[in-house]
């Protein structure tokens, strides 16, 4: 079983600049489970899902879903949906429903996960992860 998992944050087109030049440094072998922690700081176009989805193969691919008071909030969580629909290597971590009722998760922002609602998220995918590993779904 692989069990290299990096975890992107930040912008979905600097997760594919990240991504490139890890594959490129031969630094993705054996990474079987890619987590997406992305879109509390802008949008994600469906190019670069799909960019990224492409990078990233038959790797299992956990997107968590942002909560966050943004206008494009609402986009993002519809992109993440369909995407999970789409492909049976992807997966949800559902952060928006698990911290909806919780502001005290964040930081005054009420954007950025603080220290107790990052253990919450942290949690979460763990729990994803190892439910994915025990199906047997392979990576």
């Amino acid at each position: 079983m692989r069990r290299n998992c990096p975890l992107f944050t930040g912008h979905l087109s600097e997760a594919i600049t990240i991504w490139e030049k890890l594959h490129q440094d031969g630094l993705t072998y054996g990474v079987g489970y890619v987590v997406l922690e992305l879109g509390t700081n802008g949008y994600v176009s469906p190019n670069d899902m799909q960019t990224m989805l492409n990078l990233l193969g038959y790797r299992q691919v956990f997107l968590v879903v942002p909560e966050m008071p943004r206008p494009w909030e609402r986009e993002v969580q519809r992109l993440y949906y369909q995407t999970a629909s789409q492909y049976p290597n992807v997966h949800l971590i559902y952060w928006n429903l698990l911290s909806r009722n919780n502001p005290d998760y964040y930081w005054q922002d009420k954007v950025h996960p603080n220290w107790r609602g990052i253990q919450v998220m942290v949690q979460a995918i763990g729990s994803e992860i190892l439910a994915v590993s025990r199906a047997g779904v392979a990576s």
